[in-house]
């Protein structure tokens, strides 16, 4: 599961990419909203889902569902090696790890370039 709150400026976005990690099935609870509205379906496409509501102070919730091949390690080192980010995650402009909060939450800061602003 990964959430991502999103909070624009005129020239770019700052999302906080919250990673929580489960190797077991989470249940259908944890899309349970902390803010109250439901998650709607934006993409769905290649065995991505892409989920998104609003959320407090006019931020955007993100959660991506995408059922892929993998060790559960080598998912983690994906996230963990944060230079490499841009180059597979698109419109990034730089990720760093703020906190790891268990052997698998991590709280990810994650820069992209907004779409579809006016250029000043």
């Amino acid at each position: 599961m990964v959430e991502v709150l999103s909070a624009p400026t005129f020239c770019q976005s700052h999302w906080l990419v919250v990673l929580g990690v489960g190797i077991s099935l989470y249940s259908v609870t944890s899309f349970g909203a902390p803010s109250g509205k439901p998650w709607l379906v934006s993409y769905n496409q290649d065995a991505v889902t892409l989920y998104k509501r609003e959320h407090k102070d006019g931020l955007i919730e993100i959660r991506v569902h995408a059922d892929m091949t993998t060790t559960f390690a080598a998912f983690l080192r994906l996230f963990e090696d944060t230079k490499n980010v841009p180059r597979w995650l698109h419109n990034v402009d730089q990720t760093k790890v703020l906190a790891q909060l268990s052997a698998n939450e991590n709280v990810v800061y994650t820069t992209f370039a907004a779409l579809g602003l006016p250029k000043s």
